[in-house]
């Protein structure tokens, strides 16, 4: 009897694409981990309204014609201080990374222009691969709060195909790293640099809206994906203790709001910071449907101004470069 494969047993592993539409047949792959990996392409059909052919009835469908191929989907990744920069990167662009070793700190931004597409290889079992060629991440949401576990984010990607294989990619199969996940009980909230001891949790979205670049090529797949605007905010949830937060949404008063993750063996050194220097909270209607204590929820917008971005993603670690 066949052995049936398991997720446990895929294997993943990433290189940045120098060509958006060319599998890289050398250079290093980086193994990486993932909880979720549904990912991949899509070829469906749709109808032709022919007229004029023979038919047996009057009611029942023609040869379909083929529909434009799409390729996505989720890609769910923990928040390993090691591994976190490929789909950072992939997800906000490049980089500015400064430091020596052991301690290097690798700085992403929101809004670039350019963000780098990933070709992808998994293994499901011998001689059963998929491999993926321009995947690129479209959508990153985190929440923030204290709960058991290791902080999960949640990826939407986009791609440009998907493909059969046999055999691992030309190059060289890189080991995974040794993950370095702090615990998600262990989140700050700070704004204004302060941390809020009221905080009971955080959740952060970005959206790239990446938009197909389809010229006409001779092929059915995209050239590219350009970024569009981008969307920067989340919710915060407070415990209500007077009304502060409430006239900070009444003003439209804008701060530096942090969410941060630290790892308890260095937590100067080894942490994730995402940072959004001109962030606002929204005035809501605050719930009361109890008689127990009150939380509430504000979303928040961040935006850009002359000097810097509207979301900054500070990583700290031990590794050199992505």
């Amino acid at each position: 009897m066949p052995v049936n494969p398991t997720g446990r047993q895929v294997n993943l592993v990433a290189q940045f694409q120098s060509d958006f539409a060319i599998f890289p047949s050398s250079g290093n792959w980086q193994t990486l981990s993932a909880y979720d990996l549904s990912q991949g392409e899509t070829r469906g059909f749709e109808a032709d309204a022919l007229l004029g052919r023979a038919s047996q009835n009057g009611r029942d469908p023609f040869e379909p014609a083929p529909a434009l191929p799409q390729g996505g989907g989720p890609l769910r990744v923990p928040l390993c201080l090691r591994e976190h920069g490929w789909w950072l990167k992939n997800t906000f662009g490049a980089p500015t990374t400064s430091g020596t070793t052991p301690n290097f700190t690798h700085v992403f931004k929101s809004g670039k222009d350019t963000i780098p597409s990933l070709a992808i290889s998994k293994k499901i079992k011998a001689s059963d691969y998929r491999r993926i060629r321009g995947l690129t991440g479209n959508s990153y949401r985190l929440r923030a709060q204290k709960a058991g576990g290791f902080p999960i984010v949640d990826l939407d990607t986009l791609l440009r195909d998907e493909a059969n294989a046999s055999a691992d990619p030309t190059g060289t199969i890189v080991p995974a790293l040794t993950l370095l996940r702090p615990p998600a009980a262990r989140a700050v909230v700070r704004w204004a640099g302060v941390a809020l001891g009221v905080a009971m949790a955080a959740d952060i979205s970005y959206n790239n809206n990446l938009q197909r670049f389809d010229p006409l090529g001779g092929d059915e797949y995209p050239a590219a994906f350009d970024p569009g605007d981008t969307v920067v905010g989340g919710t915060l949830t407070t415990r209500y203790q007077d009304n502060t937060w409430i006239a900070i949404a009444d003003a439209g008063t804008s701060g530096l709001l942090e969410v941060e993750f630290a790892h308890p063996s260095a937590p100067a050194t080894r942490l994730i910071t995402y940072a959004f220097p001109k962030a606002k909270l929204a005035k809501k209607p605050m719930a009361i449907s109890g008689p127990g204590l009150i939380d509430v929820t504000f979303d928040f917008s961040a935006e850009q101004d002359a000097s810097e971005a509207a979301m900054v993603v500070t990583l700290k670690n031990d590794v050199a470069s992505y």
